[in-house]
């Protein structure tokens, strides 16, 4: 058996070949008759205003789609598809059962070579009251604007629109939607863009079944430019007695602001005030930056990020003090009268106390503060002074009492 088919396998191969391509020839040569079906070919109605124009709306139960048999020469029709066919049902030759007969047509210059058959014969339809309702328009958007812009919503030319139709089909829409594609947008722009209704399961209802009061509606997206803007944090308030504000720190340092070219233009940074009154611990906080801008300025500013907000750390620390020891010759008598003279008493352990940023005191020396009492207006006779100093910052000084003798110099009292 096996000798069988092996023995002369090559020359049986080459005939089965041969056979093959001589079949082929045949049927191309014969062009033989063969039926085909196309399918899906969508029915259009002529003149359904018989029906509308009596108050009445329609909904199509079966025919709305058709599929049709072909039959013709294989090399005609072996060259179409469903898109060279076209159907309709004319309203005109509605029956008593309320069905219209369907033709098919092909558009293709063949029509005298084949035979066409539709598989449904009729467009049924059924008939309803007529339905107009208002409803919403819902926009969707498309893509996302260029690196660097802000979407700041939309407005529409109109804010309802109405539907007419058969009740069954307007009961079914949930929602109208308008879609616009802002891929790429840099600046704000209207479109007009078409209705589309859908119903509960967001299929989108074939349009030819409604009538809208306008099929398009204009859309303004409103498009913002976005810049750099620093931030800067300040103090308000005072903190618990004897302590200050060391530091404050805080990130980001300048965020991405979106607004009209105006208020753009006159936004150099945004300013947050951090309330320490009363506190007498270091602090953290997150401001939202939107909220900082809806507060500043009115709802004209966005982030370019919905979601950024600043972390901001104040160091709040109490006060340090320091003790220096103070002799006679580091002390200044200012504005002594004309004709007086001044005489310090003798002083003994004497001392200042400095209170206040650690910063500010810290490597002072009694000679860095120049201290001084002030006599200004006094006559002869005897005082009790402070200390003072003009040469502290972010610091206070207290001592004990100076006493200074102011008396009438001797040249005054010979002249006398």
């Amino acid at each position: 058996m096996k000798n069988l088919i092996t023995n002369n396998l090559g020359w049986k191969i080459m005939s089965l070949l041969i056979a093959a391509a001589i079949w082929f020839a045949i049927m191309n040569i014969a062009d033989p008759v063969v039926t085909e079906t196309f399918s899906g070919i969508p029915v259009r109605v002529l003149n359904d205003e018989v029906i509308t124009s009596r108050g009445y709306q329609y909904t199509i139960e079966t025919g709305e789609k058709v599929d049709v048999v072909c039959k013709g020469k294989r090399s005609i029709v072996y060259s179409l598809s469903s898109s060279d066919f076209s159907a309709y049902a004319d309203f005109n030759t509605l029956n008593s059962m309320y069905m219209a007969g369907i033709v098919v047509e092909c558009d293709a210059d063949v029509t005298s070579d084949i035979i066409l058959s539709p598989r449904t014969e009729n467009m049924a339809i059924k008939l309803e009251d007529q339905q107009t309702a208002p409803f919403s328009v819902r926009v969707e958007l498309g893509g996302k604007v260029r690196d660097g812009y802000y979407y700041n919503g939309v407005s529409l030319s109109s804010s309802l629109i109405q539907i007419t139709g058969a009740a069954s089909q307007v009961a079914a829409v949930r929602e109208v939607v308008a879609y616009v594609n802002i891929d790429g947008q840099s600046e704000t722009f209207t479109a007009d863009s078409e209705l589309i209704a859908y119903n509960d399961n967001g299929e989108a209802i074939d349009s030819m079944k409604l009538n809208f009061s306008q099929n398009t509606i204009a859309v303004t997206v409103e498009i913002y430019r976005a810049k750099a803007v620093d931030i800067e944090v300040v103090t308000k308030g005072t903190p618990y007695t004897g302590y200050y504000v060391e530091k404050v720190e805080y990130a980001p340092q300048s965020v991405m602001i979106a607004a009209p070219e105006e208020v753009l233009a006159g936004m150099n940074k945004l300013t947050v005030e951090l309330d320490v009154s009363g506190l007498s611990r270091s602090i953290e906080t997150q401001v939202a930056l939107s909220e900082l801008l809806a507060g500043e300025y009115a709802n004209t500013a966005f982030p370019l990020d919905e979601q950024a907000y600043i972390g901001v750390a104040a160091t709040i620390v109490p006060f340090i003090e320091k003790t220096l020891e103070v002799r006679e010759q580091d002390i200044q008598i200012k504005n002594v009268g004309e004709g007086l003279e001044a005489t310090m008493f003798t002083m003994t352990g004497q001392t200042v106390t400095l209170r206040g940023v650690e910063s500010a005191i810290e490597g002072l020396a009694v000679e860095d503060l120049d201290l001084y009492v002030d006599l200004e207006g006094c006559p002869a006779g005897t005082y009790s002074r402070q200390l003072c100093s003009d040469n502290l910052k972010d610091a206070e000084i207290s001592s004990g009492s100076v006493m200074v003798r102011l008396s009438v110099k001797e040249e005054q009292k010979t002249g006398n």
